[in-house]
């Protein structure tokens, strides 16, 4: 909804990527099964993620130590039955269980407020970021050979449902911008 057609086609409208990321998948079972899923997202998101940590704390001259990063304990969650990890309910509007083994090891330990709520991701300002790297001209301009003319103007709308689709395309104009790299066809 936001690239040029051009690129769309040029992208082979994301054929690889979704070939690619389907392998990962079905490389862990059944693309029926959760933990072909879970598979995925331990071999690439995580080590991406850990990655990136690494790479942001060794800046700093900063060993990070994440928690449950250990490859005895990864071992042995990978063991625990799928449903006492999570349990996705028949009904799509209900909220999913997560974290069901460690809400029942720690619930007399930890106060239930914090056992009962539920998963929450960890709040960063993406959106104050990205409105700051868009109002550099360079990236700005760096982008908008790939976007439909507006889609900025658009997701940089206060009350904009879009505005998380800012922080990748901010990052990219600044890539652009200091590789020198430009994103013509």
């Amino acid at each position: 909804a936001v690239l040029r057609p051009e690129w769309i086609v040029a992208s082979e409208s994301d054929r690889h990527l979704i070939a690619e990321t389907a392998r990962a998948i079905e490389s862990g079972g059944r693309t029926s099964d959760p933990r072909s899923y879970l598979r995925w997202l331990q071999e690439i998101n995580l080590t991406g993620l850990l990655q990136r940590l690494n790479h942001a704390t060794m800046l700093a001259s900063v060993e990070a130590r994440p928690p449950f990063a250990d490859r005895f304990l990864a071992e042995v969650v990978a063991g625990i039955d799928t449903r006492d990890l999570f349990q996705c309910p028949a009904d799509a509007a209900a909220t999913v269980q997560s974290k069901i083994c460690l809400r029942r090891a720690f619930g007399d330990l930890v106060p239930e407020e914090i056992v009962r709520r539920p998963k929450a991701s960890f709040p960063t300002p993406f959106q104050n970021w990205s409105r700051r790297m868009l109002q550099d001209d360079e990236v700005t301009a760096a982008i908008r050979p790939l976007i439909l003319p507006g889609t900025l103007e658009s997701i940089l709308a206060p009350e904009s449902p879009h505005g998380l689709l800012a922080w990748p395309l901010a990052n990219l104009g600044v890539w652009c911008v200091e590789t020198g790299i430009t994103l013509d066809l």
